[in-house]
């Protein structure tokens, strides 16, 4: 079974690249614009990962993380990480996090690290 990746971007332009990305791996990807919309694909898809951007109209990461399924990595994505915001993640159980933009094969790599994959290599 490919692993279900919910993404919870807030700005359009973000969400579609991460989007084609995201989908270049063999995964189900279902894109969210706030953690409203996030929760309700939670409850219907069971993901294997959660990508969200640290802040949202709806709440911020910090905050809305504890909301997740427990067991659930998450790898949070924002363009505003320093070491400061990277420990307080640590200590509520964010997995992973990623500085945008992020490159694609680091992008990728957190995807299978987190998902338990093996990539296949490019032609």
């Amino acid at each position: 079974m490919k692993p279900s990746i919910v993404l919870i971007e807030d700005d359009d332009i973000s969400r579609s690249y991460l989007t084609e990305a995201i989908t270049m791996l063999d995964v189900g990807l279902t894109p969210c614009p706030d953690f409203t919309a996030a929760f309700a694909a939670i409850a219907e898809t069971a993901p294997t990962l959660i990508i969200s951007d640290l802040n949202l109209p709806d709440g911020a990461l910090l905050v809305r993380a504890t909301e997740f399924p427990t067991g659930v990595p998450v790898l949070a994505i924002s363009a505003e990480i320093n070491p400061s915001i990277r420990g307080r993640l640590a200590l509520i159980g964010i997995h992973d996090v990623l500085a945008k933009p992020m490159p694609l094969a680091e992008l990728h790599g957190a995807i299978h690290r987190l998902c338990g994959t093996v990539p296949e290599f490019w032609n």
